[in-house]
């Protein structure tokens, strides 16, 4: 195991994958796109927007970094294309994949369905909503919009 050093890695790599813990990845990649490489960021310092970061973590070490950010699920056909240009990629969480991944097929028939304020969140992959989100309210709900619209969950 070595020390992280970011000249060490440019000269070893067009890209990295980053690793850290959320609120201690900001720093690494604003060190690595300085010099150029693209980064997979695999904390949650660039998934979500500065506000719900610093909502629910710290102030935010590389906010300058936050536009070019491309969140990236790559088994969704529409984020391809953005990933394949990004320099930055922030990866989505386990919650978050788990549950697009899972609602990705059903996403024409739940366009409608998200009409309360926080409901998208748990539908649509801010996984540390879940801290605070009534998810058995939400699941019923969504079970019960499927059913009236003739939509089944196999």
């Amino acid at each position: 195991m070595h020390e992280f050093d970011a000249d060490r890695v440019a000269e070893a790599a067009d890209a990295a994958l980053v690793a850290y813990p959320h609120k201690a990845a900001a720093g690494a990649v604003r060190e690595l796109r300085s010099r150029g490489l693209k980064v997979v960021d695999l904390s949650a310092d660039f998934r979500l927007a500065r506000d719900a970061y610093e909502h629910w973590y710290q102030p935010h070490e590389a906010p300058e970094l936050l536009g070019e950010a491309v969140y990236g699920l790559p088994e969704i056909n529409e984020h391809r294309d953005q990933i394949r240009g990004a320099g930055l990629v922030a990866g989505p969480g386990c919650n978050s994949t788990a549950a697009l991944l899972g609602l990705w097929p059903l996403r024409e028939h739940l366009r409608d369905a998200i009409v309360e304020p926080g409901l998208a969140y748990p539908l649509w992959g801010a996984d540390h909503y879940f801290r605070t989100a009534d998810v058995p309210r939400v699941l019923a709900r969504l079970i019960a919009f499927l059913v009236e619209r003739q939509c089944f969950v196999v």
